[in-house]
C-alpha cells in the first residue's frame, strides 16, 4: 500500500501517496533487524518487529538530522575554510528546520532528504573542484585514434572527480526515491555550477 494508497496519511480515510518509498522501507528493514533487541508489547498486542519499527521510525529523524552536520560542514570547508565549515554546521544545529524534521515536530522523510541533498551537494562541490584544469584531452573529435587516446587520459587524469560525480548521483537518486521534489535540488545544482563557471571566467 506504501506505493499508492497509504492509510496513515489522511487518517482515517486514507489518501495517496505522492513520494517514492525508499524512506519507509528503510525504516522497516532497520526494524525488522532491530527486533531482537526488542520484546513485544502485550499490553498493546504489539509484535517486536512492531516495537522495533516504532522506535525505529522515532529515532530515524533523529540520525539522519546529526548525520547532516558532515555534508554541511565540509561544504562550508571545501568552499571556504575550516571556521566558515563550523559556522554553517552550528546554523544548522539550531536551525528550525532541524528541529521540525525530527521526532520532536514532524517526523517525516525530510530528514534522509536534507541529508541525501546536502551529501549530493558535498559530492558536487568536490567533483567541480577535481574537474578543473587543462580540459583540451581530444585533439581532434574528426581522429578516432585522438578520441580513444584523449578519453582514454580524461579517465585516467581525472578518476578522483568521476568518482565525486557518480557520488553525486548516488545521493541525488536517493533523494528522487524519496521525495516527489527532487528536481528542485537538481535545478539548484545547475544554478550553482553557472554561478561557478561564471565566477571562475572572471
Amino acid at each position: 500500500h506504501t506505493l499508492i494508497q497509504d492509510p496513515l496519511l489522511n487518517y482515517p480515510y486514507g489518501a495517496i501517496n505522492p513520494n517514492p518509498p525508499l524512506y519507509q522501507w528503510s525504516v522497516a528493514a532497520t526494524g525488522h533487524l532491530l527486533a531482537p533487541m526488542f520484546t513485544a508489547d502485550a499490553v498493546n498486542h504489539l509484535s517486536q518487529d512492531q516495537v522495533a519499527t516504532w522506535w525505529a521510525t522515532e529515532w530515524a529523524p533523529v540520525v539522519y538530522g546529526a548525520l547532516t552536520l558532515i555534508p554541511i560542514y565540509f561544504i562550508g570547508k571545501w568552499l571556504f575554510d575550516r571556521r566558515v565549515g563550523v559556522v554553517a554546521a552550528a546554523f544548522w544545529v539550531f536551525s528550525a528546520e532541524a528541529i521540525d524534521v525530527t521526532g520532536l515536530g514532524d517526523s517525516r522523510h525530510y530528514a534522509a532528504v536534507l541529508f541525501f541533498a546536502s551529501l549530493a551537494f558535498m559530492f558536487y562541490i568536490r567533483a567541480l573542484q577535481h574537474f578543473r584544469g587543462e580540459g583540451n584531452w581530444v585533439t581532434s573529435w574528426k581522429n578516432g585514434s585522438a578520441i580513444s587516446s584523449g578519453l582514454g587520459r580524461f579517465f585516467r587524469e581525472r578518476r578522483v572527480a568521476i568518482g565525486y560525480a557518480l557520488l553525486t548521483g548516488i545521493s541525488i537518486a536517493a533523494v528522487a526515491l524519496m521525495w516527489k521534489g527532487f528536481p528542485y535540488v537538481i535545478g539548484t545544482m545547475f544554478i550553482y555550477a553557472g554561478l561557478q563557471m561564471i565566477l571562475d571566467h572572471w
